[in-house]
């Protein structure tokens, strides 16, 4: 008996009024949202599973049902989704099929296991900088895109995510009216907080279903894997005056790295991903630079013969060459799902960046006039940071797939290079660089999952100071009660 199909999840999902099926979901969402998701043996409904629900509800539900949203009817609804047919597998049997079910599952799930404070305090250190040769980040711009300056984006989308939290995803333009958001509507006037709520955050009932509509793919056992349109818009109007973010981590993802970087493409296009990628490189070299206080040496790039750039940093210490080279591309949706579109993907940008390792550490070997002279006589070792995890991609069965980088080469995303600093601050140095590049005895890939948890067994993690800063920036400075 083959599983179920998508389409009987969607059923699921209309046997209930949006009205009472969304809320909710709202407060399931609000309470599973914190900070860090972590699925629960007890959870009747994953944030995944949650988000999908939600959608074909806007998208096709009616208020002519009358079935109570019971935990039972909830607990069906979690099972109908967990239990939907994969058709990859049902109907192409396709090669590498149990690898590519592990791409698909992984970018649907783990991107809602994400630190939010992080993302968050990332934003303002990442994209706020002056660097040479940007095309078309500056403040002005950002304020105009946004409707505001970045810091008061951040401060809205604290006040938003807070909302969701406390009062189970509604949230109430009206609240702003309240003696006990004076001090906020002091610091960011009610009609600039509204006008980037209405134009960032928030649609109509009419249009959360015609965008929840559009798109969809015409094979209905593809559409699990559809653009969520909450992600772009979490909040809908349900009654006139009040809204509701049935997955309330999208609010958070709004003011995230991530979210900006959508907004500002479909404004400026490929500039500003060329102006995305001078801005990561510039950031990673300011969170290796915090190691140099450990008696490690952080060095950019070279142009070891006319017209030939080296890796991005050299970081150095008295064994070691570490050759690091940072990525700002994204997997895009043909890369998640199945292996070969992944595999398609990351060569163009991890790939290139082994290409990149390889050539600068057998410089490094040969002695090259071009190379700094303090990289000479070291162990070669090489890290990856991209924008965003590429999931799985230390594993050995996609790691088969990639030219080699020649020397051992562990993939970071810029999350995870902020975590890994962190312990380094905290007492172990760059000795962090050192274990997660270590490789492993028969596969000479390191084992990068099982370092970090090595390291933050028996490591001290301490707080990063560029976090520290830009959420400072971006943050309230005075307490707001709840409603």
């Amino acid at each position: 008996m083959l599983p179920p199909k998508y389409e009987e999840f969607v059923a699921l999902t209309r046997r209930h009024r949006p009205s009472e099926l969304l809320p909710v979901l709202g407060a399931i969402s609000a309470a599973q949202s914190l900070d860090v998701y972590r699925p629960k043996s007890n959870d009747i409904l994953y944030p995944w599973s949650i988000a999908a629900a939600a959608r074909e509800s806007i998208a096709w539900g009616n208020e002519h049902r009358d079935k109570p949203v019971t935990d039972l009817a909830l607990a069906q609804i979690g099972t109908g989704y967990s239990e939907t047919r994969d058709p990859f597998l049902v109907e192409h049997g396709e090669d590498g099929a149990l690898i590519s079910l592990f791409v698909r599952t992984s970018f649907e799930q783990f991107p809602h296991q994400h630190s939010l404070f992080e993302d968050m305090a990332r934003v303002l250190p990442l994209f706020d900088q002056r660097v040479e040769g940007l095309e078309i980040v500056t403040r002005q711009a950002w304020a105009e895109l946004l409707g505001c300056s970045l810091e008061d984006f951040i401060r809205v989308g604290t006040l938003l995510s807070t909302g969701c939290w406390k009062n189970s995803g509604i949230f109430e333009p009206k609240w702003l009216d309240q003696d006990n958001f004076a001090e906020i509507v002091e610091r960011i006037p009610k009609e600039q907080t509204l006008e980037v709520f209405a134009r960032h955050f928030a649609s109509s009932w009419g249009e959360a279903r015609a965008s929840a509509r559009r798109g969809r793919r015409t094979n209905d056992d593809l559409r699990r894997y559809d653009f969520n349109s909450l992600e772009a818009r979490p909040f809908v109007e349900m009654t006139r005056g009040r809204y509701l973010a049935p997955q309330s981590s999208y609010v958070s993802r709004k003011v995230s790295p991530n979210g900006l970087y959508y907004a500002a493409m479909e404004k400026w296009g490929e500039p500003f991903s060329r102006d995305s990628g001078l801005l990561y490189e510039r950031y990673v070299g300011e969170q290796l630079r915090l190691l140099e206080g450990f008696e490690a040496m952080v060095l950019p790039e070279v142009e070891y013969e006319p017209g030939s750039l080296s890796c991005d940093y050299f970081v150095i210490t008295n064994n070691f060459c570490f050759c690091v080279e940072v990525k700002a591309a994204r997997v895009a949706m043909p890369g998640r799902l199945n292996i070969k579109g992944y595999w398609d993907d990351v060569k163009r940008d991890v790939g290139k960046g082994f290409t990149q390792i390889a050539r600068s550490g057998t410089l490094i070997e040969s002695s090259h006039i071009g190379m700094p002279t303090e990289t000479l006589a070291k162990t070669i070792r090489g890290l990856v940071v991209t924008a965003e995890p590429h999931y799985l991609i230390n594993s050995v069965p996609v790691r088969k797939l990639l030219d080699s980088p020649k020397y051992p080469t562990a993939v970071l995303s810029v999350g995870e290079l902020e975590r890994l600093i962190e312990y380094g601050l905290g007492g172990n140095g760059p000795g962090v660089l050192t274990r997660i590049t270590q490789p492993n005895s028969d596969t000479d890939l390191p084992k990068v999952d099982e370092a970090f948890k090595a390291i933050e067994s028996t490591g001290t993690r301490a707080r990063n100071p560029i976090l520290e800063e830009g959420m400072q920036r971006g943050m309230w400075s005075f307490d707001v009660n709840d409603k």
